[in-house]
């Protein structure tokens, strides 16, 4: 039997009878549906809010994820503009059969006037079995939620051989809070020297936690935690917390303990992240502390629902295509863990990045839940041994990422004899793992822009202690052409930090802020890279300071063999800009010429289809639109081939800004996507030999 309510809006959204959405009006957040049929959802907040009071299940999600407008009723002024579109799509099923199978989604686009606009996602599963559920606390700090955390600690330290072999480096932070005496209402901030040699005795450790930025002597914050404190979770006797142990008024302190915050990060017993408490600031600036209520108050609407529907599905890409599900659906809201631990505002935030990269084991106080994470997996409260597979979505977006963090774990804490427990698969460590890094971080914001390579200095040094190899500007020596490609995401929201420094170097990722950096996928060389790095020149500041940390310039001389780029027909212009089009290479000797050298002109051994230009920032975006015949100098990164039997040449773009010395500087990545060996080839000579 059905137990999913949904009202009626949501009920006519899902089968096809709401009217259309006007695709014109659409904000940029829905571009992806640009070409899709939306349909009409809420389009009055005060209809939504009497939705969700009702106990539509679909509109409690929106609900709890949205952010709610300041001090504002339902029909006060300032909710005006507010609408919901509703989106179904799914793969047609060739038969329908008892086994659990995922032929589609709903996807929401929240228009919200006072805040960003975002689009929601939910599962729907072709299933007739009535889902399993239990209750929960509605406060975090109650008795069920604190015993499930002490069950997963204990979990871990009986039953996890690989985390049983993490070993102690005797390392401890400068400053610690003593909370021995906390059951009293008292706890001391001590320097090391004064419980060092106590702990010791104690066989024990220090535990961790952070506000997850830089700190700053004005953000009050909120130590008393009305249902427990976090030592009461584990046997620690001893707390680490970044604003309480790093002096606010100094910047020499500050200078010198953001060195040491690896450190702790790594060798802390367990981390605890306040996940929820960035999202509930009061009104007095103050968090209320891990053990907040749930955003979704009641238990139920932490699982999946059954509801009988006839729903119209729509194939992603093809309009027209269209057919009913009829019968029985679960539906089920995996966002909530991404939610949770992915996009809170916490996990936005650049210093964050080495707290969550290094913590073999970390305690997340979430939105909604509290998760466990551990070398062992991840574990949430409502779902005990991912029975119900709640986590499969956050598990697989974040594929890349944890496997490079147990590559890394495995490299600094694991012994020799203990590695054999990892799958190589899963934890090869090598320069990709920092790759994934730099993709993940790029994305994070930081208060100081300057800040971008200190933010992460630390993680750094340990991948140079193991790779063994000279650092950058955040670019490793020995794979210099690999680290050199990388492009912008979305070149329309990068820019240059502010300030002196990192944004003249132009060719490291970190000097590009307002959106992520990426990195082809990984496929195989057919041709070694063809530059050869001369010297570098990396001038820190202040001079003689740390490499990892602050930089003055950072320039790096290449060998390596220059042609020039001239596009000479684009498509797509008005909605790729600059991103797509036609192009020839040219010899510097040949630049006037009409007919190109390499391939094109000459051997006719392959032949390019199209490219794809990623312009490092906006400004450059404006520069190529109002010169379409632009020659810029370039120099092939490497020759990698794809699946299908067609390769891809990495080009890096440059502007010449010294005409005497011979300077260059990056302006964008050019892949060409599709380069077909003609028959009877038995080569790829695109004479680019590595200079002698």
């Amino acid at each position: 039997m059905a137990d999913g309510h949904l009202c009626n809006t949501c009920r006519d959204a899902f089968t096809g009878k709401a009217g259309n959405a006007d695709n014109s009006k659409l904000p940029p957040e829905g571009s992806g549906f640009k070409n899709e049929v939306l349909k009409m959802h809420h389009q009055k907040y005060s209809s939504f809010v009497a939705s969700k009071e009702t106990g539509c299940f679909i509109c409690n999600w929106l609900w709890a994820k949205h952010p709610h407008p300041p001090k504002a009723s339902p029909d006060d002024p300032a909710t005006h503009g507010f609408c919901i579109y509703a989106y179904v799509t799914g793969r047609q099923p060739l038969r329908r059969t008892a086994i659990v199978t995922l032929p589609g989604e709903f996807l929401f686009l929240v228009v919200c006037p006072w805040a960003t606009n975002f689009v929601y996602e939910v599962q729907v599963y072709d299933d007739v079995h009535s889902p399993e559920w239990f209750s929960l606390e509605h406060n975090m700090g109650g008795q069920q939620p604190l015993s499930t955390v002490r069950e997963w600690i204990r979990n871990c330290t009986e039953n996890h051989s690989l985390c049983s072999q993490v070993h102690s480096s005797g390392f401890f932070p400068t400053r610690i809070i003593d909370v021995s005496s906390i059951e009293k209402g008292t706890a001391y901030l001590r320097n090391k020297d004064d419980v060092v040699a106590n702990v010791k005795k104690r066989k024990g450790s220090f535990g961790a936690t952070s506000t997850g930025s830089r700190p700053k002597a004005s953000r009050p914050v909120s130590y008393h935690q009305p249902s427990g404190t976090p030592c009461s979770l584990s046997t620690a006797s001893v707390i680490w917390i970044d604003s309480l142990c790093i002096f606010q008024d100094s910047s020499e302190d500050w200078a010198a303990e953001a060195h040491t915050m690896c450190d702790v990060y790594q060798w802390s017993r367990c981390n605890i992240m306040a996940m929820a408490a960035s999202r509930h600031d009061t009104a007095d600036n103050t968090s209320p502390g891990l053990f907040s209520d749930r955003a979704l108050s009641q238990s139920r609407m932490h699982y999946p629902y059954l509801i009988e529907l006839d729903i119209e599905f729509r194939q992603y890409g093809f309009a027209n295509r269209r057919w009913i599900g009829r019968g029985k659906w679960i539906v089920l809201n995996d966002s909530i863990p991404h939610d949770d631990l992915v996009s809170c505002p916490l996990n936005t935030r650049g210093w964050v990045m080495q707290e969550r990269f290094l913590s073999t084991k970390i305690l997340y106080f979430g939105h909604n839940q509290i998760y466990w994470e551990c070398l062992g997996g991840v574990e949430c409260e409502a779902d005990p041994g991912n029975r119900f597979s709640f986590l499969d979505s956050y598990l697989r977006r974040e594929k890349q990422y944890m496997e490079a963090k147990q590559s890394l774990i495995k490299e600094l804490h694991v012994s020799d004899e203990a590695k054999i427990g990892f799958s190589e698969r899963r934890t090869k460590f090598d320069s990709s793992s920092w790759r994934v890094v730099v993709e993940k971080y790029s994305k994070l914001h930081l208060t100081k822009e300057s800040d971008r390579l200190v933010a992460i200095s630390g993680l750094a040094k340990l991948f140079q202690n193991i790779l063994k190899d000279k650092y950058l500007a955040g670019l490793w020596q020995r794979e210099l052409a690999g680290d050199l490609a990388w492009y912008p995401h979305n070149h329309r929201l990068m820019r240059r930090p502010d300030g002196d420094g990192i944004n003249v170097i132009s060719w490291s990722w970190a000097s590009v802020c307002g959106g992520r950096v990426c990195y082809q996928d990984p496929y195989d060389e057919v041709a070694p890279p063809s530059i050869r790095l001369i010297d570098s020149r990396i001038v820190t500041q202040p001079s003689g300071g740390n490499v990892f940390g602050m930089l003055r310039s950072a320039e790096l001389d290449i060998s390596c063999k220059m042609v020039y780029h001239r596009r000479y027909r684009s498509y797509y212009m008005e909605f790729e800009s600059t991103s797509r089009g036609f192009w020839d290479l040219y010899s510097e000797a040949a630049i006037s010429s009409p007919t190109p050298i390499s391939w094109r002109a000459q051997e006719k051994m392959i032949t390019p289809d199209f490219y794809r230009l990623s312009l490092d920032t906006q400004d450059l975006v404006n520069k190529f639109e109002q010169n379409l015949d632009l020659v810029s100098p370039c120099i092939l990164l490497g020759t990698t081939k794809h699946r299908y039997g067609h390769y891809q040449l990495s080009f890096l773009l440059l502007e010449r800004v010294d005409m005497d010395a011979n300077k260059y500087k990056r302006v964008a990545m050019l892949h060409n996507m599709h380069v077909w060996v003609h028959r009877g080839s038995t080569s790829i000579d695109i004479q680019y030999q590595m200079p002698k």
